[in-house]
């Protein structure tokens, strides 16, 4: 198995340095009899990689990895949070470091991206999530009955 633990900086409203004595959490993974990788979470080829290095060792039987991806989250924790604790500096810096942005651009400069290429893309992803959406929607509700089958708790 694959634990991605996403480090947002933030827990609700409160800061994770103010949680954790631990700057990185990572380290927990070895609490736990697993091993840890951490990757900046706004660098798609660095998730990609990390993501692939922990697969494979997965599939390989080597165990369990934990994945702890540091970003920001930019809105607040729920739809009715404004997020008024971050500051707004914080914001701004991270703002910067947008990964689909940055990967977009990186694309465009390479010449692997442009508007028909990206206008494509964006009509097969909304075509599939129509799908998907008309799917569950179509799906019967679950069973209550089963709610608690094959949980371990």
């Amino acid at each position: 198995v694959v634990f991605v633990l996403e480090n947002n900086k933030y827990a609700y409203s409160t800061p994770t340095r103010h949680q954790y004595v631990s700057p990185d959490l990572v380290s927990r993974a070895n609490t736990f009899g697993m091993r840890g990788l951490t990757v900046d979470g706004n660098d798609i080829a660095a998730v990609w990689q990390a993501a692939t290095e922990a697969l494979n060792y997965a599939r390989d039987n080597s165990g369990p990895t934990l994945i702890e991806a540091h970003t920001m989250r930019m809105r607040g924790h729920a739809i009715h949070d404004p997020a008024n604790y971050v500051p707004k500096q914080l914001l701004e810096e991270w703002e910067t470091l947008d990964p689909i942005k940055i990967t977009t651009d990186t694309l465009r400069n390479q010449g692997s991206l442009d508007h028909t290429i990206e206008a494509d893309m964006a009509l097969k992803v909304k075509t599939e999530v129509d799908a998907g959406l008309k799917w569950a929607n179509s799906s019967p509700l679950p069973n209550p009955d089963t709610l608690t089958t094959g949980i371990y708790a």
